[in-house]
């Protein structure tokens, strides 16, 4: 993900932390200097937070790996200041699949404060005590990151515990893209179907999110509170979007919308060669064919002009090919389509019939397509054959 840098692959799974994270660390610093809690209080708060965005790496494992079983693999997993983000390919289709996917993260939560509780058991009745009679009694000069009187690793298994099933608490409130709304979603599409269980979802989820924000401005809030409630009123605006066109393309086949005239390439030309076939094309991706006169990937247009004119017009088409991962078939879906574009990061794919070639589909249809459904409002075949006769070309 741009801005990002990886970390760690576990489970063949990407981990990365988004540059934002380091704001993270720069507050702790200023607190730790504004509550005059020395070095090693900086020190001990900001191992604290490393310590906590474990536990959040593993609440979007839960999700990730979970979804694994539904056979939705994981695009990749990135932190930032206020949580983490597994990015699946795509959401699991039946109902149940998304309730465990959703649920998954939270009660990996719940697991980790529940292995963490025998630590504070084995202290003692009175320790225990003391600790909390620390926590939430603290003076000047005494506080959590720098405990005085008690064991560290006390503060730090009941910190850790707490925190822990705050994060599973606040991930399970039905505020959609949040993780309880998606359970609340999963639970309402078993008896109203997708579509409309996300778009109740997205409104609860957006009233929620004012709340916050008008607690944040005008209650007892924060400034944080106010950036969750404007990122999740957008986001569930976003994901209600995003079902409406999954929705109007669902009965629409590619075999109806995939062009039939193209420009390809084979593979062993020159850039230079293919040079002014492109320079009028805008922002493209062409179709590639080895030798064989098999599509073996796609090349776009801007990269063309870019290497030829930073010198590289020798080199051949394959130099700058980018792998075809995905091919499509005449009788899938568009919203099957998409999922697959999704899926490869590709604009172009080929539309194939057992191993012959009959057509290509552009990301660039899918989207016009359904800006002209969704500004129609409604679904008239006059409106198709308008939007036919543009895709092929034939106006």
């Amino acid at each position: 993900m741009k801005g990002s840098l990886r970390i760690a692959k576990i489970f063949n799974i990407p981990v990365e932390v988004h540059w934002s994270f380091l704001f993270l660390f720069v507050y702790v610093i200023y607190l730790a200097f504004k509550e005059s809690w020395g070095i090693w209080g900086a020190v001990s708060a900001s191992l604290f937070v490393l310590i906590l965005f474990l536990c959040v790496v593993l609440h979007e494992f839960g999700h990730a790996l979970m979804a694994r079983r539904f056979d939705v693999q994981t695009r990749d997993i990135t932190l930032y200041p206020i949580g983490g983000v597994a990015r699946l390919e795509r959401l699991p289709r039946k109902p149940v699949q998304e309730f465990w996917v959703a649920i998954a993260g939270p009660l990996v939560n719940v697991a980790i404060a529940l292995v963490l509780l025998p630590v504070l058991l084995l202290l003692g009745t009175d320790t225990i005590l003391d600790v909390f009679y620390s926590l939430y009694n603290q003076s000047d000069s005494d506080n959590f990151y720098f405990p005085s009187n008690l064991p560290v690793y006390a503060y730090v298994a009941l910190g850790l515990i707490g925190l822990n099933l705050t994060l599973a608490i606040f991930n399970l409130i039905p505020a959609f893209p949040m993780d309880g709304g998606r359970v609340l979603r999963a639970i309402l599409s078993h008896f109203m179907g997708h579509l409309k269980a996300t778009r109740i979802a997205s409104i609860v989820g957006q009233v929620i999110a004012i709340y916050f924000v008008y607690n944040g401005i005008l209650g007892d809030g924060s400034v944080t509170q106010i950036f969750i409630g404007v990122f999740v009123f957008l986001a569930a605006g976003s994901e209600a979007k995003a079902a409406n066109m999954e929705n109007s393309l669902l009965e629409l086949k590619v075999k109806d919308w995939m062009k039939k005239d193209f420009i390809h390439f084979e593979s062993s030309q020159l850039l230079s060669e293919i040079l002014p076939l492109v320079q009028d094309a805008g922002d493209r991706e062409i179709l590639v064919f080895d030798v064989w006169q098999n599509p073996v990937g796609t090349i776009s247009s801007f990269e063309i002009i870019e290497l030829c004119l930073n010198g590289g017009g020798e080199k051949t088409v394959s130099d700058a090919t980018f792998p075809i991962e995905n091919v499509l078939t005449e009788e899938q879906t568009l919203q099957d389509a998409l999922l697959l574009f999704q899926q490869s990061n590709a604009k172009t794919l080929p539309v194939m019939r057992q191993s012959e070639l009959i057509g290509i589909l552009e990301l660039n249809q899918i989207y016009t397509i359904h800006q002209v459904l969704n500004k129609s409002g409604k679904q008239k075949s006059s409106i198709f054959n308008g939007i036919k006769k543009w895709t092929n070309g034939k106006d």
